[in-house]
C-alpha cells in the first residue's frame, strides 16, 4: 500500500493548469476547474469553500489554503488521499465519485488546529452573502508567518491563549 496517494496524472495536471492559465487571458472565459481534497481512508473532505480557493493556482497560490492542505496530509499520513476536480473524470478510488455525499467536510476543524498552532489567524470575513450570510462567505485566513514579525508575535500569542 502506498503511504500517500495524490489521485493526478501528469497529463491530467498539465491540461488543467494550462486551460487555467489559458482562461486568466482570456475575457468572459469559463470559470477555472474547482478542487477537493478527499481522504477516502477517513472518508472525509476538505474543500476549501470558505477560503476562497479551489483552483489549481489558488490552492497553491493562497497561504492559508496550502497550510491547509500540507496540515491535513501530513496528519494523514499513511491515508489514501487524492484531489479530485469538480470537472474532469478523475475518481481514482474504489466506488464512484456519488460517494462523496457522505463524507464530512473537516476544513474548519483542520483549520482550528492551525490556528492553535499559531500558524493561522482568522480575521473574520471578506465576503459575506446577503441572502445566504450563514452559507455563502468567504474567511478571511492569514498564515501569521507571512505577517511582519511583531505582528506574527502578538497573533501567535493571541491564537495559543
Amino acid at each position: 500500500m502506498e503511504r500517500l496517494t495524490l489521485g493526478f496524472q501528469r497529463t491530467s495536471l498539465r491540461a488543467a493548469a494550462e486551460a487555467e492559465r489559458q482562461a486568466d487571458d482570456l475575457p468572459g472565459a469559463p470559470m477555472s476547474v474547482g478542487y477537493i481534497l478527499v481522504n477516502f481512508s477517513a472518508r472525509e473532505t476538505v474543500d476549501f469553500v470558505h477560503v476562497g480557493a479551489s483552483s489549481l493556482r489558488e490552492l497553491a497560490g493562497s497561504p492559508a489554503a496550502a497550510a491547509i492542505t500540507t496540515w491535513y496530509l501530513l496528519h494523514h499520513l499513511g491515508d489514501q488521499i487524492a484531489f479530485v476536480s469538480d470537472t474532469y473524470d478523475d475518481w481514482p478510488f474504489p466506488g464512484s465519485k456519488s460517494d462523496l455525499a457522505s463524507f464530512p467536510d473537516a476544513t474548519d476543524r483542520t483549520i482550528s488546529a492551525l490556528i492553535l498552532a499559531g500558524i493561522l489567524a482568522d480575521r473574520g470575513r471578506v465576503f459575506v452573502d446577503e441572502d445566504e450570510p450563514e452559507h455563502v462567505y468567504v474567511r478571511d485566513l492569514r498564515n501569521v508567518w507571512f505577517e511582519a514579525p511583531a505582528d506574527a508575535a502578538s497573533v501567535t500569542r493571541r491564537s495559543q491563549e
